[in-house]
């Protein structure tokens, strides 16, 4: 992903979940998104392994596949940048379960699972899935 990119998908996360709750599930050693968006939502980063300590985010260790809710509580907006297709019907269940929307960027063509809608925006692409229009 280039940085245009990345500011685009930062972008598009500010605008939409500015001074909310949001959750980066699997942030591994690329902060460069959690760090645009820190200072606009109320963010938390999360990884199985402890990679983001020290980083300068708020860092939780977490199994998405053992998940601690309390982590996902109130979120707006739960997302992920190139997640493992294993991942993310557990990201899901997490979202679902909080009434949470959710955002994955998935690495090149790969696939993702469920029903999210492909967004461009800007330079950026990725996922959308939107909790209120799960029943629609």
């Amino acid at each position: 992903m280039s940085t245009i990119e990345y500011k685009d998908i930062a972008q598009f996360i500010c605008g939409r979940y500015g001074g909310k709750k949001v959750v980066e599930i699997g942030v591994g050693r690329l902060h460069e998104i959690a760090r645009m968006i820190s200072g606009c939502v109320d963010l938390t980063v999360t990884d199985i392994e402890p990679v983001g300590q020290g980083s300068g985010l708020r860092f939780v260790q977490d199994d998405v596949f053992q998940p601690d809710m309390d982590i996902y509580m109130n979120a707006g907006l739960i997302y992920s940048i190139r997640p493992p297709i294993e991942m993310q019907g557990a990201m899901g269940a997490i979202a679902e379960r909080v009434g949470s929307d959710m955002v994955i960027r998935p690495l090149g063509t790969e696939d993702v699972l469920g029903h999210g809608r492909l967004v461009n925006f800007g330079k950026a692409r990725f996922y959308f899935y939107d909790v209120s229009q799960q029943d629609a």
